[in-house]
């Protein structure tokens, strides 16, 4: 594995929601004035033991006289889009700002993952139990006996779990960059408007940032994974290339949700406002992915408790 690969893979054990917080800290450094090198050593002590080597060394590299963006890079604290959003943000000067966004960006995609997890976590655990209880009646009749018992519990037990720990590293890959979105995964409607909204998130991001729009779509071509979501990328860099706005470069790239939010960002375009119409697309596009996940976290329940009285009955025939 690619040294540079294996960092980006270690880096996404930072979860969305530490991310978060640690952007809110840089955010009140920078808007209080306080030294990075010497607030460090105490967001350092403030964090979990797993990530405290990569802020010491941040730390070492930062009285080397690197910079910021360099040395969070190098450290593994930031990612790499992260890294040259903040470098282009050094230049202009707006680093609270970038700050800002990173929190509102991690913050809404921590809170998101929570609420799948906290609706799927009570019939999760109704399945788990149905696979122990399910061969009971069998080994009541004597149809079979423990061993048997134990081998028709454990062994969907071990798939299932094998086969969750398998999606969820698949997963985690494939947001550092060393494989594709899993297949069970990447036909989803709910994981392309995922993409599609994480895209224009950044894309904000970097034009805030100061990046040139070229710039800016080539930075998330190298750094955003998924087939999906790059070759939408690809035919925005093309127009872009033969002189389109910003607009039309998104509408010919199709990764705007309707017509409604190319009318925005065609406007906010003409009136200097590109930013922000993006963050308002970006907002409402966060909008209806919350009503999706709360339609799947409706529906889904239902299917695995569905699920769950037809394993048992198959059991209990």
């Amino acid at each position: 594995m690619p040294k540079s690969r294996a960092t980006a893979y270690r880096q996404y054990e930072l979860r969305n929601d530490f991310r978060a917080r640690l952007w809110q800290q840089f955010a009140v450094l920078e808007r209080s004035g306080i030294p990075i090198l010497q607030a460090l050593p105490m967001l350092a002590q403030a964090v979990p033991a797993a990530y405290r080597p990569r802020l010491e060394r941040l730390l070492s590299l930062l009285r080397g006289s690197l910079s910021l963006s360099q040395a969070g890079q190098r450290s593994g604290v930031w990612l790499p889009w992260e890294a040259s959003v903040l470098g282009a943000a050094e230049h202009s000067g707006r680093r609270e700002l970038f700050y800002q966004r990173l929190v509102q960006y991690y913050t809404s995609r921590a809170t998101r993952m929570r609420k799948l997890k906290s609706r799927m976590l009570y019939p999760y655990a109704v399945f788990i139990f149905a696979l122990v209880l399910g061969p009971l009646p069998a080994l009541a009749r004597g149809a079979i006996d423990g061993p048997g018992y134990l081998l028709r519990t454990l062994l969907p037990l071990l798939l299932l779990f094998a086969g969750q720990a398998l999606l969820a590293a698949q997963l985690r890959q494939w947001r550092a960059g060393l494989r594709g979105m899993p297949a069970a995964l990447s036909g989803l409607a709910y994981v392309r408007r995922q993409q599609q909204r994480d895209g224009l998130a950044l894309l904000a991001l970097l034009l805030q940032a100061g990046l040139a729009a070229h710039d800016a779509c080539a930075c998330l071509r190298q750094h955003l994974q998924g087939d999906w979501l790059q070759q939408r990328l690809r035919r925005m860099q093309h127009a872009l290339r033969q002189g389109a706005g910003v607009t039309e470069a998104l509408a010919q790239g199709n990764l705007l949700p309707d017509s409604q939010a190319e009318q925005l960002i065609a406007s906010g375009e003409l009136a200097g406002r590109l930013e922000a119409s993006l963050q308002q697309v970006v907002s409402d596009l966060d909008r209806q992915l919350d009503e999706q996940l709360d339609s799947l976290a409706e529906w889904l329940p239902r299917l695995v408790y569905a699920l769950v009285v037809g394993f048992v009955i198959s059991r209990l025939l």
